[in-house]
């Protein structure tokens, strides 16, 4: 816990009471709170740090180490500045009683623990403890009432003043100190009326502030508190007595201000960086003192001594500015290094000595020039040359080489290889190829200073012979939308900065798509030779696919732009899946005849077994009979199902292939019998029949057989046999034949005693 329990400089008890820490008024706690943190913050403000809490705010430690540096003016060593542990805490808080203890300064019940506990009271004695030695500065054996008590009694012996509580209630003593120590600010503090004691107390220390400069850390409400704590006046009141001290301090401090010190002088400007031959230049010199800051005068006797490479002295002016500045001019009359020695009372300032280097009286970069189509406006892949002109100070053409310089070019994508030619006449071709589109920087410097506009801005264009992916468009069905397993198909346009249509191919474009799921689908790139390429891609899933189109530069692969439409966005639906899709009907069933049409369904359906409601799909239907392929039609219904009928040749095994983009549907192929059928163009009518009906002159019937009836049938190819007539015997006589001399028309006659009958003869067509 590290306590310190030793005995204080002057212990509180005979100052103010027996235990402070525990008896003292609440209300005076609060005005010893306001006054030692307005105290403490009068030199922090140094760092700019600020309490608001001084209970709080010290906890960590950093704040009372960085009060105890200011007021001591001693550094503590390395502490943890930016504590986040309770143990960083403790350990900053005891290195900075420690370096109390180390002070001599005796404390009393206070530990690392109550400080970094925010125990108020403990801390309110601590901060006493410092104000009596750095604010009071009360030594060990004295009384820091008694004391400070006699230097007021001295100042306003009319107050009678005898403590630092009461007699200070009513604003009237603290006007009376300040108009002791600068007469004439508050001449009529005897007139003052008590009655107005927060007028007169805000008079007074209003007027300590502003004309005495003596920080206002006691309110002047707390000062005319009947319960003003007196530990607060009295830290307040030694402002007053060290004020005298503290001017006399002041007016050392201003002397200092005008000493300048050769530790602290310096010297800069152009001549002190470096000079050519034949060319006055100049620096100055400041005159700086020991707080770093600039003497107001002059009249100080710098020493410039300034030699050339064969040691030999160049001669020198300097110019007293009468403000601290001193102006050294000089010209140097040989190349090479050179040594500047700046020096006052025996001793050099702080940049010196000093090596510069002189060059020859050359070109002069501020006075160079260039010009040129390169550094105006360039195209890709075409040389873009300009001229660069060595100029000396006075602006003057050189007519020699030899100037070193230096051309940097910059494009979007990097640095580009500049070709530098001396002409040998003060001039130098430049060439470069710019590689990318877009603006370049073109940077000409010599011996690193960069010459007038320099960096050159220049855009560079594409060749019109080239594709312009501002220019470039595409459109097509496969930018549109699509469906899951479908190509996508469209195509790039490609068009130069014009804004027309090249009409050959060869342009770097590039296509990548992406899927929902975030994989890249192949893309297809045909290049049609006419300044389009055809592009297609087969999307695997449904869902928002991604294309981007774009084109590479021809010089740097790596690098592309889009096209002013890219990315786009292509909304893809579920496609038809073969391996889900079926087909149905009688045409796929056994035992269908091989003399009728035969016909089945087919029913698109998604990779999810959905069917898909629309038409538009390829379906390839392949019938394989026994010695042979049978013809089949498929009819797209338009809702995503398709109507197949084919017609069987012949009886026997039949295999029936139905594919989608060459992948066979579900269950296919399908394995089916033909049956035998009766065929209607080899069918035939084997027998024929008719009756005879015998007729009497009267045209009655007869009624007895007997008659003799001779039927003949004549054919395509002759005579047909085997005529039947049978007799009935009732007056009827039933005839059958057959027709078996193939198509073509039959002649049949009828006779009766060698005369054709009635409606005999006769044509029967087959």
């Amino acid at each position: 816990e590290n306590h310190f329990l030793c005995n204080n400089i002057e212990t509180m008890a005979s100052e103010t009471s027996a235990e402070w820490g525990e008896k003292v008024d609440e209300k005076w706690i609060e005005i010893q709170k306001k006054t030692f943190t307005r105290w403490a913050n009068t030199y922090l403000k140094e760092r700019m740090l600020k309490l608001d809490d001084l209970a709080l705010d010290l906890a960590d430690g950093t704040n009372l180490i960085n009060l105890l540096e200011i007021i001591s003016s001693k550094s503590l060593g390395k502490y943890t500045q930016k504590p986040k542990l309770r143990a960083q805490m403790l350990e900053n808080n005891l290195f900075a009683l420690k370096f109390l203890q180390k002070e001599g300064i005796k404390l009393v019940n206070i530990g690392n623990e109550d400080i970094v506990d925010c125990k108020l009271k403990l801390i309110l004695g601590l901060i006493w403890t410092i104000i009596l030695r750095y604010q009071i500065h009360i030594e060990e054996g004295k009384s820091a009432r008694n004391d400070l008590l006699k230097w007021v009694q001295k100042q306003i012996p009319e107050y009678g003043i005898v403590n630092f509580t009461k007699d200070w209630n009513d604003g009237k003593a603290i006007c009376a100190l300040g108009n002791s120590l600068m007469p004439g600010i508050c001449p009529n503090h005897m007139q003052l009326n008590p009655a107005d004691a927060l007028k007169n107390a805000v008079l007074g220390t209003d007027l300590a502030q502003s004309e005495l400069d003596i920080p206002k850390v006691l309110a002047p409400e707390d000062m005319i508190d009947t319960n003003v704590d007196e530990l607060s006046v009295m830290t307040y009141i030694s402002f007053f007595r060290d004020w005298e001290a503290n001017q006399l301090k002041k007016l050392a401090l201003d002397e200092l201000e005008k000493i300048a010190v050769p530790e602290k002088c310096r010297a800069f400007g152009p001549g002190f960086e470096g000079a050519e031959t034949g060319i006055p230049t100049e620096f100055q010199i400041e005159a700086i003192n020991s707080n770093g800051r600039r003497v107001n005068h002059g009249g100080d006797p710098f020493e410039v001594v300034i030699t050339g490479p064969n040691n030999a002295s160049i001669p020198i002016q300097v110019e007293d500015h009468q403000d601290g500045l001193y102006t050294v001019k000089y010209t140097a009359t040989d190349a090479g290094k050179h040594r500047i020695n700046v020096g006052l009372k025996s001793k050099q300032i702080s940049n010196c000595p000093r090596e510069i280097r002189v060059l020859r009286g050359g070109a002069d970069p501020n006075k160079c020039r260039a010009y040129g189509p390169g550094l105006e406006a360039a195209t890709v892949g075409e040389v873009a040359p300009f001229t660069i002109e060595a100029n000396n100070r006075n602006g003057e053409k050189l007519k020699d080489g030899g100037d070193a310089f230096d051309v940097q070019v910059e494009g979007p994508y990097g640095k580009i290889p500049a070709k530098i030619s001396d002409k040998r006449d003060g001039t130098y071709g430049v060439e470069y190829v710019p590689l990318d589109f877009g603006n370049h920087t073109v940077s000409i410097s010599l011996l690193g200073t960069p010459i007038p506009n320099s960096p050159f801005k220049v855009p560079v264009g594409l060749s019109l012979q080239e594709a312009d992916w501002n220019e470039t468009i595409a459109y097509g069905p496969g930018l549109e939308g699509g469906y899951s397993g479908n190509p996508g198909i469209f195509t790039i346009e490609t068009r130069n900065s014009k804004g027309s249509k090249l009409k050959d191919g060869g342009q770097p474009v590039g296509v990548d798509v992406t899927g929902p799921n975030g994989m890249e689908i192949p893309a297809k790139i045909t290049d049609k030779k006419d300044g389009t390429y055809e592009v297609e891609y087969t999307p695997v899933d449904p869902g928002k696919h991604t294309v981007d189109i774009y084109i590479r530069n021809k010089n740097r692969p790596l690098y592309y732009n889009h096209i002013k439409q890219s990315p786009v966005t292509v909304n893809v639906a579920a496609g038809t899946d073969a391996g889900q899709s079926i087909a149905y009907g009688p045409g796929l069933k056994d035992g269908i005849p091989d003399n009728l049409p035969a016909d089945f369904k087919i029913e698109a359906r998604d990779r999810n077994g959905k069917p898909m409601g629309r038409g538009g799909d390829l379906f390839d239907v392949k019938i394989e009979g026994p010695t042979g392929k049978v013809p089949a039609t498929v009819k797209d219904n338009g809702d995503g199902t398709y109507d197949v009928q084919y017609q069987p040749q012949e009886p026997g095994k039949h295999k029936v292939t139905v594919e989608l983009k060459n992948t066979p549907i579900k269950d296919a192929p399908f394995n089916l019998n033909v049956k035998e059928a009766a065929d209607s163009d080899h069918s035939c009518i084997e027998g024929f029949s008719f009756v005879i009906q015998a007729k009497t002159k009267k045209n009655g019937n007869r009624k007895d057989g007997g008659d003799n009836f001779q039927v003949e049938i004549k054919g395509p190819k002759g005579n047909v046999p085997d005529v039947n007539v049978k007799d009935v015997n009732d007056g009827t006589y039933h005839v059958n034949y057959k027709l078996n001399q193939g198509k073509g028309d039959y002649n049949v006659s009828v006779k009766l005693n060698g005369k054709d009958i009635s409606g005999s003869p006769w044509k029967q067509h087959v």
